[in-house]
């Protein structure tokens, strides 16, 4: 039987509730520019009749919202693990999420090396 030693959890990842409760900068607005970037990637795969597996970084142009998602990103990799998307409208989600992980990283939701419908 191996003995397993536990160690603290320290860093940013290390949070509660309560201290999510006293900042904001864990949650990130969708601007309006933002919004529209992505109603018009969006539009273009529609127009193209492109199914979500198929989506890729070039067929979802998002220059500056890119940028921000790539903030995201280390915010979630290396930073606290959450961020919430202030302003997203969710009959959108299903449409939008693949296309923006694209310019994200890959399109992957979860983790690092947890599969998921979209990884498989």
């Amino acid at each position: 039987m191996a003995i397993t030693s536990a160690q603290p959890i320290t860093g940013p990842v290390a949070w509660i509730g309560a201290d999510l409760a006293r900042t904001m900068d864990w949650i990130w607005p969708i601007t309006a520019p933002a919004a529209g970037e992505l109603d018009a990637a969006l539009a273009a795969v529609k127009r193209r009749g492109l199914a979500w597996p198929d989506i890729r970084r070039e067929d979802f142009p998002i220059p500056a919202f890119a940028r921000t998602l790539a903030e995201i990103r280390r915010e979630l990799e290396d930073g606290r693990g959450v961020v919430l998307l202030w302003g997203c409208r969710w009959t959108d989600i299903p449409k939008t999420s693949c296309g923006s992980s694209t310019s994200a990283s890959a399109p992957i939701w979860g983790r690092p090396g947890i599969r998921t419908p979209a990884a498989s």
